[in-house]
């Protein structure tokens, strides 16, 4: 019989979606921190996708959970297979990415609190060169070809 100890759990590959919103040259993105890696970067809105839910169904969900936006239009632009370390743990996660269209209202604001499990945090237009000059860092990397 196993009960109450500490047993990690199997790693296993998360699904994630992410919604890449365009404002001319800027793109609006998520403020995350790395406290063991010391790191600030970001990261486009979104997030896991959900046993018997499509990754469009958990973009709209995810869309509308952090930042209370409705997305209008979701295009599919990339797959893209992310392994990666997040505060002294490695992760591995397959993102689907779309190209989303929101309310007019969300391309007036400039910043946005995102509501994430809790944990308060802000969506913010970046101009894209900030990323493509590597003077911010935009995770997963792979996606600057994109912008």
């Amino acid at each position: 019989m196993i009960c109450c100890g500490s047993r990690k759990t199997k790693p296993y590959i998360r699904v994630t979606t992410l919604g890449l919103a365009r404002r001319q040259d800027e793109i609006l993105v998520t403020e995350g921190v790395d406290a063991l890696a010391d790191t600030h970067f970001y990261r486009f809105p979104g997030g896991g996708v959900e046993f018997w839910e499509t990754s469009e169904e958990a973009l709209k969900r995810e869309f509308m959970e952090e930042l209370n936006a409705e997305i209008l239009s979701a295009n599919y632009l990339c797959k893209i297979e992310n392994i990666f370390e997040f505060e002294g743990e490695k992760k591995h996660e397959i993102i689907l990415i779309y190209e989303v269209k929101l309310p007019n209202e969300y391309y007036e604001k400039e910043e946005m609190i995102l509501n994430e499990n809790g944990a308060i945090g802000k969506a913010l237009w970046i101009d894209k060169h900030e990323f493509l000059n590597e003077e911010k860092i935009l995770y997963p990397t792979e996606i600057k070809k994109w912008l």
